[in-house]
C-alpha cells in the first residue's frame, strides 16, 4: 500500500502552556512566538532525516497586513524517530498575517538528505488541522515605492 495513503497524523497540540489536551476539531488560538507541536504517524517506519508541517492562511490577510507572510512552517528537531513510523514536529510560529491557518503539506526528507516527498494534508478522510495566529502588529514591509538606476559617478 502506498506510503501516502497509511500516513495518519496523530495530533498532539502543544498549547503555549505546555498542556496536550486538545482535540483536532478545536481551533487553538496562539501568537507569533509561540510553540507548536505534532506528532506525524506514517504506516511504515521510513528512514527519513526531517518533517516540516506547512501552513498556510485560509482567504486574504487584513488590510493592515497585505504584505506579512501567509504561511509558515513547522521542522522536526529529531536524530530518531519518536517511535516506529513516528515524528515529533515541533517550532515556533513564525511572524505572519492574523487569521486562520491551515496544514497543507508534510514534506518528509530521506535520510539522505537530498530526496523529499510532499504529501498533500488533509487528504480524503483526514480531518483538516487548523490553528488561528492573532498577530497584533501591522505590515513588516512597507509597499515598495520605486527602483532607480544608480549611474557612477565620474
Amino acid at each position: 500500500m502506498d506510503v501516502l495513503k497509511r500516513l495518519i497524523l496523530v495530533v498532539a497540540f502543544a498549547l503555549p502552556t505546555g498542556v496536550f489536551a486538545q482535540a483536532p476539531s478545536v481551533l487553538q488560538r496562539i501568537k507569533p512566538g509561540d510553540p507548536l507541536s505534532y506528532y506525524v504517524k506514517f504506516g511504515d517506519d521510513p528512514k527519513f532525516s526531517q518533517v516540516r508541517l506547512q501552513f498556510r492562511l485560509q482567504g486574504a490577510a487584513k488590510p493592515d497586513q497585505q504584505n506579512m507572510p501567509t504561511q509558515f512552517t513547522i521542522t522536526s528537531d529529531f536524530d530518531k524517530p519518536n517511535g516506529p513510523g513516528t515524528f515529533s514536529v515541533r517550532g515556533k510560529v513564525s511572524e505572519c498575517a492574523t487569521g486562520t491557518y491551515e496544514l497543507v503539506n508534510i514534506v518528509a526528507y530521506y535520510i539522505d538528505g537530498n530526496t523529499s516527498h510532499t504529501y498533500e494534508y488533509p487528504g480524503t478522510g483526514k480531518p483538516p488541522v487548523t490553528v488561528f495566529v492573532e498577530n497584533e502588529h501591522g505590515n513588516l514591509f512597507p509597499p515598495l515605492k520605486s527602483v532607480s538606476p544608480n549611474s557612477p559617478r565620474p
